[in-house]
C-alpha cells in the first residue's frame, strides 16, 4: 500500500516538473518575440523620427531665408536692377536751382516689391519726397541665395539736376560711341525679332540712366538692350554753352 502511494507521489512531482518546465519555456520564447518586435519598432520610430527633423531643418532654413533680409554681400547672385525710374523736379526747387542728392535706404524684396524706405539724406521742396515716390516704381530682378530669390538691403541715390528735353538746349548730346546689344540663345532659338525701346538720361556727368522701359522684348532682349544703353559714350548736351542732363530715346532692332 505504502509502495504503491510512494509512485502515486513520484509521477505526480514528474508531471509538475514537466509542466513548470514547459511554462518556463513558452514564458521565453514569448519574452524574446516582443523584445524584438519591440527593438524594431524602436528603429523604425528613430529612423523616421531622424527624417523629420531633417525635412523640418530644410524647411525652416527656407523660411528663414525667406523672412531675412540679407545684405548684398551675403548673396549669391545679386540684385539686378532693370529700371531706375528718375525723381521729378518739383516747380518750386526749379525756381530755386535746387540740386543735390537725395539718398534712401530701402529693401528689394524677394517678392519684387521696394519696401521699408527710409531717408538717409533728404532736399527741401518736396525732393524727398518725389524720391521716395521713384524708388516705389524701382523694376528688379531679386537676389538670389541657394537658388530661391531673397530680399536684400539697399541704398538708392537720387540726383537732383535740371534736366532737358532736346529742344530746351543749345546743342543736343552727341552719342560717339553705341555697341550693339547681345542676341541671346533662347530668342534665337524662339525666332524672336522687334525693336526695345529705351527712355534715358545723359547725363552731364557722361553717365546713362536707363529711365523706363517704353517697350520691351521677351526672351532676355529687354535686358540686353539695358546693358548696352549703359556702355554708350557721348558728350553732354549744351545750354548756353553749360553742360547739361538731356531725355532721350534710344531704340534697339532685334532679328534672329
Amino acid at each position: 500500500m505504502s509502495n504503491l502511494i510512494l509512485k502515486q507521489l513520484s509521477g505526480f512531482f514528474i508531471l509538475c516538473i514537466v509542466i513548470v518546465t514547459a511554462n518556463a519555456q513558452a514564458n521565453q520564447q514569448s519574452g524574446k518575440s516582443p523584445s524584438k518586435d519591440k527593438e524594431a519598432s524602436s528603429k523604425v520610430s528613430n529612423t523616421t523620427a531622424t527624417e523629420q527633423n531633417s525635412n523640418s531643418s530644410e524647411s525652416k532654413s527656407e523660411s528663414d531665408n525667406s523672412n531675412r533680409v540679407f545684405k548684398q554681400s551675403e548673396v549669391t547672385q545679386k540684385v539686378r536692377v532693370l529700371s531706375k525710374p528718375e525723381a521729378a523736379y518739383t516747380e518750386e526747387a526749379r525756381k530755386d536751382d535746387v540740386t543735390g542728392v537725395v539718398r534712401l535706404r530701402a529693401i528689394l524684396a524677394a517678392s519684387g516689391h521696394v519696401k521699408n524706405i527710409s531717408v538717409v539724406n533728404a532736399l527741401p521742396y518736396g525732393l524727398t519726397e518725389k524720391a521716395i515716390e521713384a524708388a516705389r516704381h524701382l523694376k528688379f530682378t531679386p537676389a538670389m541665395k541657394d537658388d530661391h530669390p531673397v530680399s536684400v538691403y539697399v541704398t538708392l541715390e537720387y540726383e537732383f539736376d535740371l534736366i532737358y528735353n532736346e529742344t530746351e538746349v543749345t546743342r543736343k548730346a552727341l552719342v560717339t560711341f553705341q555697341p550693339p546689344p547681345q542676341y541671346t540663345e533662347t530668342a534665337r532659338q524662339h525666332h524672336v525679332s522687334g525693336t526695345v525701346v529705351l527712355a534715358v538720361i545723359l547725363k552731364k556727368s557722361g553717365e546713362v540712366n536707363v529711365v523706363e522701359v517704353l517697350k520691351e522684348l521677351p526672351d532676355g532682349l529687354t535686358e540686353q538692350a539695358i546693358a548696352a544703353a549703359r556702355q554708350i559714350k557721348f558728350e553732354p548736351a549744351l545750354r548756353k554753352e553749360i553742360a547739361v542732363s538731356q531725355y532721350a530715346k534710344i531704340a534697339y532692332d532685334f532679328k534672329p
